[in-house]
């Protein structure tokens, strides 16, 4: 285990918070020292080890680079795998933990509802998502099947189950991926993930085969006050409004914010992954705002009603979240009082 810490942190892929529990899952701990590396960590290009300083041949494609330049905005996806979590930490945003996963159903209409947008960052949430390889597995054969791609791929974890069966699954995401510098795969190892050791932690030679993808949080300087986070009086922030992706839950339903808990997430959705016109309707709007968001564009003429939507849309989801009684920052409730009735709809 001493020898998995070593070699990470030399590796420079992990700074451990000086209070940091050191020692297996069920709690035993014990204090950090520095070690000695198991071995020279490799050349590194964005986070990827390079052998003889070769610089990686699988960046962003060409199609992507063009996009970019002429400020076609792609949109960002987050799957919520499942509900379930191995741990219940003091500032989950997404409160208590709850015994469901996304059904076979869900996952095939989400691979065929992806397969036909662009899509930037494709980010897998929870819940834990390692605790559900059957459930990541069938997503991969749905996004396989329908011939999903996307420019980055991210991973949130606490770690604990992110062992060797859990590769290939890493491995076949990242065959959808266009960009594949820097980390896919982000373990909580922050102040509050406390109690429990990530598995690469307890094995060297899994730290060394994940090393490539895989990223450490370190101390977090605020939460969202939100979930287990409202309890907490201090290092708060407030519900932030996407205008660059969609949240999917793990019962399909689709929110404009990842900020959410669980129960407001049920009950905030602005529509469903089973309405494909609704679906389409609110990629567009999103890569609206996400263009304007993102570069600075004036929507063209034909887009104002594309324009028109994603305000509607704003407008929509805002003033389900504060009837729910979620704290909205500033900035999303003084846009929405300026431009919005009491019932949310678009002045």
């Amino acid at each position: 285990m001493r020898e998995a810490l070593s070699w990470v942190q030399e590796a420079g892929v992990l700074q451990v918070p000086v209070d940091l529990p050191v020692g297996n899952a069920e709690g035993a701990t014990e204090g950090h020292g520095s070690g000695a590396a198991g071995e020279e960590a490799p050349a590194v290009f964005g986070g990827v080890p390079q052998a003889d300083g070769e610089v990686p041949s699988r960046l962003c494609s060409e199609e992507d680079e063009e996009a970019e330049e002429a400020g076609e905005a792609m949109i960002g996806v987050v799957i919520e795998i499942t509900r379930r979590c191995n741990m219940a930490c003091p500032h989950c945003v997404r409160g208590e933990k709850q015994a469901f996963d996304m059904p076979d159903a869900v996952i095939d209409v989400v691979g065929r509802r992806l397969g036909e947008i662009e899509i930037s960052t494709f980010t897998i949430t929870g819940g834990e998502p390692f605790l559900k390889l059957d459930r990541l597995n069938r997503l991969c054969d749905s996004l396989e099947a329908n011939g999903v791609t996307f420019e980055d791929l991210w991973i949130a974890t606490n770690g604990v189950y992110l062992k060797p069966d859990r590769i290939k699954v890493i491995e076949r995401l990242l065959a959808m991926a266009t960009n594949q510098l820097g980390p896919a795969v982000e373990i909580s190892n922050d102040q509050y993930h406390v109690g429990h050791l990530p598995a690469p932690f307890n094995d060297p030679e899994l730290a060394r085969a994940l090393y490539p993808w895989v990223g450490y949080r370190g101390e977090m300087k605020s939460v969202i006050g939100e979930g287990r986070g409202e309890a907490l009086t201090e290092g708060t922030r407030s519900v932030e409004i996407a205008d660059d992706y969609i949240y999917i839950t793990a019962k399909g339903d689709i929110s404009l914010s990842c900020d959410l808990s669980f129960e407001h997430l049920d009950q905030c959705a602005v529509s469903t992954i089973f309405d494909r016109d609704a679906f389409l309707a609110i990629v567009r709007a999103v890569d609206v705002m996400a263009d304007v968001a993102d570069y600075g564009i004036d929507p063209e003429d034909d887009d104002a009603m594309s324009m028109e939507a994603a305000l509607e849309l704003r407008c929509e989801q805002i003033a389900a979240l504060l009837n729910a009684g979620v704290r909205l920052n500033d900035s999303d409730s003084s846009w929405f009082f300026n431009n919005c009735d009491v019932d949310g709809l678009l002045i």
